[in-house]
């Protein structure tokens, strides 16, 4: 052997020890990833995410196919939402999305698992416009998958909904649900018990674009499943829908067929019993529609009702107590019983800041409708400190040009009149013209 065959096969011997010193003790990626994998079955996420991390990093002894690391960011992003981590969630479902376009291109259907997290990731954290453009994208690509899973359609046409009626899209919200309502009609037919919840969710969304009629279609559809179900009319299953109906019929300026529909209601209730503990919200109902007629007297006559009824079921403190005393104030001060209004007022106030928070909506319209009656009364000290109370308390919460503190700025504008304060008048009105619409 040559001088210098030996000196280089001296070399190459050298540089294989050395290479496997440095390895020796050193686990592969492949075995990190393993443990990695077992840490995350056992939920130990933080265990997960470090052996992940070191695969991610280690010098591989064979190549880190993208498969590989697709799986490894896989793992990564479900570790981190057992965490509650969706921002890092987000970054490794993000690599896992683009990694995976890198293999499949574009239009493959393996992208639509990490399309859907990404969605519901993005939801999670208040992202919204995000959410819709993802779970959009994944419709798409779940639309040209052969032969595709109904079931899998269904679910991301519900979360594509659910998406748009956070974001207030409740135009979008509509064309999903009833994309989902069809897909559901086609595949078990027009009445099964499928479409009871995105007749609902349809039914809601209607609601808040005004259009009732289109509500109340859809609610009356639910109505019939459950009595194709049940196989009989009048089942009690449906009492809540034709609450709903009545409220709708109301809003649409339909006391007439409202009233039609709250006596059908009444009539499941006492074919079950004569005392349901329901028949509170009948009460409620039933004193809205008198209150549309203008026909006060019989308003206060059902909220009085309701009151009977909400405190024999839930007791005199219940919320939905305090809520009919309220009512009842409103309706008692409009005829001038400001006596009886003041004293249902002020147990409203009780029994709200005995059961909610001190600064809940229902507290402060509360104490806002004793502050009126307080000046009914002349007790306009007394007013002023009921309206103050709660501007202070919506400044504090809301900042001083949101919209909520129009009812507090309204009632302190009609004492500044009533003292003819006119800098004290000027002032309030700039006040509520400055406030956000």
């Amino acid at each position: 052997m040559s001088r210098t065959t030996f000196v280089l096969a001296a070399a190459i011997l050298l540089s294989l020890l050395s290479t496997g010193m440095a390895q020796v003790g050193v686990p592969s990626w492949k075995e990190l990833m393993a443990s990695g994998k077992e840490a995350f079955s056992l939920l130990k996420a933080d265990d997960a995410i470090k052996h992940l991390d070191a695969a991610l990093k280690a010098v591989p002894q064979e190549p880190l196919t993208l498969p590989n690391r697709i799986e490894m960011h896989r793992i990564r992003a479900l570790a981190h939402e057992l965490r509650q981590d969706e921002k890092s969630a987000i970054v490794d479902q993000s690599r896992r999305l683009g990694l995976s376009e890198e293999l499949h291109g574009k239009t493959h259907f393996n992208l639509i698992d990490p399309l859907k997290r990404l969605a519901r990731l993005s939801a999670r954290t208040q992202d919204l416009k995000a959410a819709i453009a993802y779970q959009r994208r994944a419709i798409i690509l779940q639309d040209k998958v052969p032969a595709g899973s109904s079931a899998a359609k269904l679910s991301l046409l519900h979360d594509l909904a659910k998406f748009q009626r956070s974001a207030g899209e409740h135009a979008e919200a509509v064309v999903s649900i009833q994309t989902y309502i069809d897909e559901i009609s086609k595949e078990k037919g027009k009445l099964h018990s499928d479409l009871t919840q995105p007749l609902t969710l349809i039914a809601d969304s209607y609601r808040i674009l005004g259009n009732y009629k289109a509500a109340i279609a859809a609610i009356t559809k639910r109505i019939a499943i459950f009595e194709s179900v049940r196989k009989r009319r009048n089942d009690p299953s449906i009492a809540s829908d034709l609450a709903r109906i009545a409220e709708l019929e109301i809003a649409d300026a339909r006391p007439d067929d409202a009233q039609k529909t709250c006596d059908r209601w009444r009539k499941i209730l006492n074919s079950v019993t004569d005392k349901h503990p329901e028949l509170w919200r009948l009460h409620e109902m039933q004193a809205e529609i008198a209150r549309f007629k203008g026909d006060r007297k019989r308003e206060s006559e059902q909220l009085r009702e309701g009151i009977k009824y909400s405190t024999d079921f839930y007791g005199s403190t219940n919320v939905r107590v305090g809520r009919f005393h309220r009512k009842l104030s409103e309706s008692l001060r409009a005829q001038n019983e400001n006596e009886a209004a003041f004293e249902a007022a002020t147990k409203a106030v009780a029994v709200f800041e005995k059961r909610l928070r001190a600064q809940d909506p229902q507290t402060m319209d509360a104490i806002i409708e004793r502050g009126h009656c307080q000046l009914a009364l002349g007790k306009t000290k007394a007013a002023a400190t009921s309206f103050r109370k709660v501007l202070r308390a919506w400044e504090k919460q809301a900042g001083p040009k949101h919209r909520i503190l129009r009812k507090p700025l309204e009632g302190l504008l009609k004492l500044a009149k009533l003292a003819g304060d006119v800098d004290q008048i000027k002032e309030l009105k700039a006040r509520l013209t400055s406030l956000v619409k």
